[in-house]
């Protein structure tokens, strides 16, 4: 399930406008894992900054195209 709510105004999100070429991004690579999956992406943390986790199935996603998930 996806949720894309970048579509909605910021007012109905709760947030104010950033400047998003103004904000960092870190991007780190994990250990190598097998999951019975292919794409699996979770909120890890929320606090002090947002941390996304995704997991992309190296047999179908090269590392450019998950890195492309993120952005």
């Amino acid at each position: 399930v996806l949720n894309d709510v970048s579509a909605l105004p910021a007012p109905l999100l709760g947030t104010d406008t950033q400047d998003h070429d103004a904000t960092e991004h870190e991007l780190t690579w994990g250990p190598p894992q097998a999951l019975p999956t292919r794409l699996l992406a979770f909120t890890y943390r929320t606090t002090p900054q947002l941390h996304i986790s995704l997991w992309a199935a190296p047999s179908l996603f090269a590392p450019e195209e998950a890195e492309g998930f993120l952005s």
